[in-house]
């Protein structure tokens, strides 16, 4: 993640404590963004009390500013939706200017900050 050092483990490799159990929790879920037969990033969702919380998102460089990421969410928030989640959740933190951004020009909305973290949500509509 930008900004933040990362965990590694004894080996030097980076370490993602939770990164296992995405592939086993029935309540966490890996999802690979695929532009073509490309990965172009991946997202790491946990449910929550029903809702969607986007643990992880991240898109590779080189298909940033493509709308990859935003055509990525609409499509999450069509899979939270129809699985009966009433919104998506992202966690920000405070100086991360650009996530703010790309999550506002989403839809989502800010609804406070605590201890260095922006909590925006995006409400779901109901599926017709």
């Amino acid at each position: 993640m930008e900004g933040v050092p990362v965990a590694r483990s004894a080996d030097g490799n980076p370490h993602y404590r939770w990164f296992d159990r995405y592939w086993v929790d029935a309540d966490r879920m890996p999802f690979f963004i695929e532009v073509g037969r490309e990965i172009a990033g991946f997202c790491l969702i946990r449910v929550l009390d029903g809702d969607w919380n986007i643990a992880e998102f991240a898109i590779r460089p080189e298909w940033r500013r493509q709308r990859v990421g935003r055509r990525s969410v609409e499509v999450l928030a069509q899979k939270a939706r129809l699985s009966g989640a009433d919104q998506l959740i992202a966690d920000v933190r405070t100086w991360n200017d650009r996530a703010l951004k790309f999550w506002a020009a989403c839809g989502f909305r800010q609804v406070r900050a605590k201890d260095g973290i922006v909590h925006a949500q995006l409400p779901l509509e109901p599926s017709a």
